[in-house]
């Protein structure tokens, strides 16, 4: 650390400012004269014709020029020299993460003469050696993006990049974000930053924290290789997104966007009514000037109401099954208080009958809430349908103010809630939902919040400073079937939602018996709470001096998760999980049978009962740090190399209260709880130190048409 900070110490004293890559776009080149040579002491003027922001500065000693941490936008050049006519060139467009060149050359004359010249809609990537696809805005809303209109499904245009898929139940991630893998990189090692603030879901860190709706994004930058050294935390692909500002123009937008269950085709099995299918996604957005040249405002909102239609066909009990008669069902139902321990020797039933005095009350008291077969057959004999219900809406807001001509601050606000429910196919029997595959019965709340502040100012020509801040917080719920009544307690069932009067202890068991729809409840994950937040900033300088291009910086992040979930699938959760299967009413070698598991479930015999509690809130404290130096280097007029060095450091997570972690020995089947009676809250546990990250790239402009680059970079 010592001799990198000494390394980035003498490299800023020795050189000087570079481009805002990540954030911000940057305009380089050099002025020649009609022979070639170069023009030094030129005045260059580079002016935003959105927001008539203006930045000024000569052309050094090697005729070349450099104005760094651009706004997104379009953008008009003027150079003008004593002795010759005024160069202006208009429509230079500026996007995120790119190196823009535009060469000059100066006609002999009057410099009250001009020669005005459209620049080039597409420039070549003649200073950096990264890979990257950009996507303008033009493409985000005029190209097809299904479902909910997620602007992720144009990254399955990158190369290297496998097709975007939605991850998990729509209850915990109403967001829809996209998950992809790129270039063979596990999913959870893509980076996507919204407006500079890392966007990242901290429990399904596959997914972004948020998603800017389509008409609201201005460009997305996606690097997939040889990344600049201030990009980091990424292996797969590191994803800016720059959502829209208010320009001098006032510019809107409205859409909506239907789509009608009454125009789709029936599910070939249902031969009952079709379920509700609707999608309606709509939104405005407005953008304009408060002040002209000085402060500007944009607006956005976007509305999804979606009920997505589900045709379900499930397997119930049938009248005599229900009455405990198995008699001619091809099955042998044993009893289980007669022969071995083993189940050897044990008699049947009379006339394959459960006598009445032997059932449980219990089950035949829930039996009673589920609904008798409405098709043949002892499985798939109960059709029915329903619709998962989404409502969600974003609102996004963003302010910049043009505060002095060497400095400007914006704001951004995005705030997403939705709300997602699904209904249970038995009603006050629970079931299977009524709804895709992938969801659950019960209710599901999201509300992610973002806040970002960023700024640059300009020290002068050769030196300037551009930072960040941005805070993420999702707040969320999902509860399960009949959250908020103790139903295992009403229905009589011993040991099941706690012995206490907390709320989240509330709900129904899971009853699984094997070769029917389940009873009650369909999932024991539930309920889930989380309030999780991340804070991030970026800090970066700029130099320039001469051919060298030099920009170094810092960042943070610290991520902090709050959690209350009892279970992780499988352990019952609070409210409880019995399986019933068919061995408890069988002998060894005997054919087993669904009318054997049921039959278990009569005798209120379950084969696995299990319970799960939480007695405090998971909490998951994380810091992450990165600082970088990087050099651009004008070798010549053909010849760019950017040499990079990063260093990060990610110390070990800590908890909340005690601030140990936890840790399993197999060997002597202890758990050990950090903080704890003397034991090391890291349980001696330690995190790298030398985590240096070199990157180098080369771009040569082998002629104006043709640039060959080639790079190299650890993440």
């Amino acid at each position: 650390m010592t001799r990198f900070l000494t390394l980035m110490a003498a490299t800023v004293l020795w050189c000087g400012p570079s481009a805002a890559q990540v954030l911000y776009g940057s305009l380089t080149g050099n002025v020649h004269d009609s022979a070639g040579a170069l023009v030094p002491g030129a005045n260059v003027k580079v002016r935003n014709t959105g927001t008539a922001q203006e930045f000024t500065q000569a052309t050094n000693d090697s005729g070349g020029f450099t104005f760094s941490s651009l706004t997104p936008g379009t953008y008009e050049l003027t150079v003008n020299a004593a002795g010759f006519r005024t160069a202006l060139r208009r429509g230079i467009d500026i996007t995120v993460n790119t190196v823009r060149r535009e060469e000059i050359t100066l006609e002999v004359g009057q410099v009250s003469e001009s020669v005005t010249v459209e620049a080039g809609a597409v420039a070549l990537q003649a200073d950096k050696a990264d890979l990257h696809t950009e996507i303008s805005a033009r493409d985000v809303v005029n190209m097809p993006l299904p479902r909910y209109r997620n602007y992720q499904s144009l990254i399955n245009l990158v190369p290297g990049a496998t097709p975007g898929q939605y991850q998990n139940s729509i209850q915990a991630a109403p967001g829809r974000a996209l998950s992809t893998n790129v270039n063979g990189v596990n999913r959870n090692n893509n980076m996507t930053r919204i407006d500079g603030a890392i966007s990242v879901f901290l429990w399904l860190p596959h997914h972004t924290a948020y998603v800017p709706p389509a008409e609201t994004i201005e460009t997305v930058n996606i690097a997939t290789n040889n990344f600049d050294a201030e990009q980091g935390l990424a292996g797969g692909a590191a994803i800016t997104v720059i959502t829209k500002s208010g320009t001098n123009d006032l510019h809107g937008s409205a859409w909506w966007l239907h789509d009608n269950g009454a125009m789709q085709a029936k599910n070939f099995f249902n031969t009952a009514a079709k379920p509700k299918n609707l999608n309606n996604i709509g939104g405005v957005t407005i953008g304009g000037p408060v002040k002209r040249n000085k402060l500007f405002y944009f607006f956005g909102w976007e509305g999804v109401h979606e009920r997505l239609g589900s045709t379900n066909i499930l397997s119930v009990p049938t009248a005599a099954q229900r009455a405990g008669n198995f008699d001619g069902l091809n099955a042998t139902i044993y009893d289980p208080l007669t022969g071995q321990a083993s189940g050897a020797g044990r008699t049947p039933f009379a006339g394959n009958v459960i006598p009445l005095n032997r059932q449980s009350t219990i089950s035949r008291r829930i039996q009673e809430l589920i609904p008798l077969p409405n098709r043949a057959g002892l499985a798939a004999n109960f059709l029915t349908g329903g619709s998962q219900r989404l409502d969600r809406n974003n609102y996004d807001a963003k302010v910049n103010w043009n505060r002095s001509s060497k400095n400007m601050i914006w704001g951004k606000y995005s705030i997403m809630e939705a709300v997602v429910a699904c209904d249970a196919a038995f009603g006050k029997g629970g079931g299977a939902a009524l709804c895709p595959s992938g969801s659950n019965i019960g209710d599901g709340t999201l509300r992610t919040q973002v806040a970002t502040v960023g700024s640059n100012y300009i020290f002068s020509p050769g030196f300037l400073w551009d930072g960040v801040f941005g805070w993420t917080r999702q707040g969320q719920g999902i509860t399960g079937f009949d959250y908020g009544n103790f139903i295992g307690r009403e229905l009589g069932i011993p040991g099941v939602n706690g012995g206490s009067s907390d709320i989240r202890d509330s709900g129904a068991p899971v009853l699984i018996i094997s070769g029917f729809t389940n009873f009650l409840s369909d999932t024991d994950t539930r309920p889930f709470f989380a309030h999780d937040s991340s804070w991030t900033t970026q800090q970066n300088f700029s130099l320039s001096r001469s051919r060298h291009d030099i920009r170094f910086g810092f960042e943070g992040s610290r991520h902090v998760l709050n959690h209350y979930n009892p279970d992780g699938g499988g352990n019952g959760g609070p409210m409880g999980r019995f399986e019933f299967t068919q061995g408890i009413t069988s002998i060894p070698g005997a054919t087993l049978t669904q009318s054997n598991s049921y039959a278990s479930y009569l005798l209120g015999l379950p084969q696995t009962v299990r319970r799960s509690s939480q007695y405090e809130v998971m909490t998951a404290y994380n810091w992450q740090f990165g600082l970088y130096v990087r050099d651009r280097w004008q070798v010549n007029q053909k010849l760019t190399l950017s040499l990079g060095l990063r260093y990060e450091l990610f110390p070990l997570q800590t908890r909340g209260g005690r601030g140990g972690i936890e840790g399993y020995d197999p060997a002597t089947n202890l758990v050990s709880v950090g903080g704890i009676n003397n034991v090391p809250p890291g349980l001696g546990i330690s995190t790298s130190k030398k985590l240096f990250a070199p990157r180098v790239g080369l771009a040569y402009r082998l002629s104006p048409k043709t640039v060959v680059r080639t790079g190299y970079g650890l993440t």
